[in-house]
């Protein structure tokens, strides 16, 4: 199997299944009744059923990754050589896209952490958080325009501390700290939301 195959595969299986999320979701939604519990059901029933459709149908040709998380946490156990981890990204953000209006997507936010950073403690340096993304939003440029790219907001999550809040906050590329452990101690949370 090539590579370009493969990261095509990852993009259109990334397309559906946002299609398949956002569609459950709407459909979920509207035949409820207004019972929200039966809407999460619904969405999570058929979401999860197209799940595996997908995964049983782009497994074998691209490892049915469909989450940049899901690669990285692959090519980190040596699944997935770490030269193919940004095609593999970027295949995944541009079919993550698909068919989503500039309209539709102001109100998105995106959260990137390192998955080595993940349940670690560690944290990623603020150039290493930048560089990154640098990258999410150059992607949203070229797939929903300028404008919408310097809209959208992109948060950082990995290891938030107060101790570090300001330097990666502090970035323009980084609009916010997406706050993990941190956010169950008070004082420490409170430091954080007083940046």
């Amino acid at each position: 199997m090539t590579l370009a195959r493969r990261i095509a595969g990852e993009a259109f299986g990334t397309a559906f299944l946002l299609a398949a999320v956002v569609g459950s979701g709407i459909m979920g939604d509207r035949l409820a009744g207004g019972n929200v519990a039966i809407a999460l059901l619904a969405n999570t029933l058929a979401t999860g059923a197209m799940l595996v459709a997908l995964i049983l149908t782009f497994g074998p040709i691209s490892g049915a990754h469909f989450n940049p998380a899901v690669t990285l946490a692959d090519a980190s156990q040596g699944g997935l050589p770490w030269r193919e981890v940004p095609g593999h990204v970027v295949a995944q953000i541009a079919g993550a896209f698909v068919g989503i209006t500039a309209a539709a997507a102001a109100p998105i936010v995106i959260a990137y952490e390192p998955v080595w950073a993940i349940g670690t403690g560690k944290t990623a340096t603020p150039e290493i958080a930048v560089d990154a993304h640098k990258i999410i939003r150059a992607e949203v440029a070229k797939l929903l325009g300028a404008d919408v790219a310097a809209a959208i907001r992109i948060l950082y999550g990995g290891s938030v501390k107060p101790d570090n809040a300001t330097s990666l906050i502090g970035q323009e590329e980084i609009d916010g700290a997406l706050v993990g452990g941190a956010s169950l101690k008070p004082d420490s949370f409170a430091a954080i939301v007083k940046y």
